[in-house]
């Protein structure tokens, strides 16, 4: 079994910019999308063992923004 080490200072700025967003969301339904884009993008990072790293974490910013 593979062990992942998932920087925290990674995850942090994915919650934070989706709570920032999803505070600010027009409705409910469009909070809830930014959640789920978050929780898609840590998904992400706990598969992640290859591969350009700033360009995946630059991918996964943009969903969470583009969510709403």
């Amino acid at each position: 079994m593979q062990t992942l080490t998932v920087d925290p200072e990674r995850i942090q700025a994915i919650i934070q910019s989706a709570l920032r967003a999803a505070a600010t969301a027009p409705t409910i339904f469009d909070a809830l999308d930014v959640t789920g884009a978050a929780l898609r993008s840590i998904q992400e990072l706990s598969y992640q063992t290859t591969g350009d790293d700033a360009e995946r974490g630059n991918a996964m910013a943009f969903s969470i923004a583009s969510a709403i």
